[in-house]
């Protein structure tokens, strides 16, 4: 997986590391973006007690950036 700059200094501002990253990328679902990003989906995931959203390119190679999932991306609305 390719890790854009920005996805690597959220990962290290959030505490998110490389096992979270493999954990959530093998066991959590996939979800197409809003309409005003179509060419980004997101990978949503409960990972060490906490609820995890990476945001990933059309490509599902190249992560974006990590960031705590909101309410409406857990429930899946």
């Amino acid at each position: 997986m390719k890790i854009t700059k920005h996805a690597f200094e959220q990962m290290e501002k959030r505490g998110f590391t490389t096992d979270m990253l493999r954990f959530l990328l093998k066991h959590s679902k996939i979800t197409k973006l809003s309409k005003s990003n179509p060419s980004r989906y997101l990978k949503v995931g409960f990972v060490d007690g906490n609820w995890w959203t990476i945001v990933v390119d059309k490509d599902l190679f190249t992560l974006v950036t990590v960031r705590r999932a909101h309410a409406s991306e857990i429930e899946g609305d």
